[in-house]
């Protein structure tokens, strides 16, 4: 007996249903990124971090958007995939794959290029990311409307009240 689940169709995959099968095919664990991608597509998340970048490759050589770069790597974080060493076997992944809407014959950035890309952010798209971030955080955090009239950022981890 087969029993094949449908989520809810998500509007960052226009053209797909995605199917939950627990018959074995193409199999993730990491299906939990998929709220994640439809949130990131409502707020343009990604999209605005690809704006505050440049891309200084020679496009008649790219294989790879810079979109799907950096989808590629925040979602590999996000799924705790701290470093690029698992890029390998991510690029082939359907989760991963349906994040930045590719084909399964399309597959992502390796992990050299992963790094390459990394390794080309300027120290001044840093500081714009970072603002971008706080800007971002404080948007979405809205302490006004809490009554609050301050954000408490605490970087320690040390768990003292």
């Amino acid at each position: 007996m087969t029993n094949n689940y449908t989520q809810i169709c998500l509007s960052f995959q226009e053209a797909k249903t995605i199917t939950i099968d627990f018959n074995s095919g193409d199999i993730t664990t990491d299906a939990g990124l998929l709220p994640i991608r439809e949130y990131d597509e409502k707020i343009n998340f990604t999209k605005k971090v690809a704006q505050k970048l440049i891309d200084k490759r020679t496009s008649c050589l790219v294989d790879h958007k810079l979109i799907d770069l950096i989808r590629q790597r925040v979602y590999g974080i996000i799924a705790g995939y701290e470093d690029a060493n698992d890029a390998q076997y991510l690029r082939i992944d359907p989760v991963f794959l349906a994040i930045t809407k590719r084909a399964i014959s399309n597959p992502l950035a390796t992990q050299p290029t992963i790094s390459r890309f990394e390794n080309s952010v300027l120290a001044k798209e840093v500081i714009m990311l970072n603002r971008f971030l706080l800007g971002h955080y404080i948007a979405r955090a809205k302490p006004h409307k809490r009554g609050n009239k301050r954000i408490i950022i605490d970087v320690d981890s040390t768990d003292d009240p």
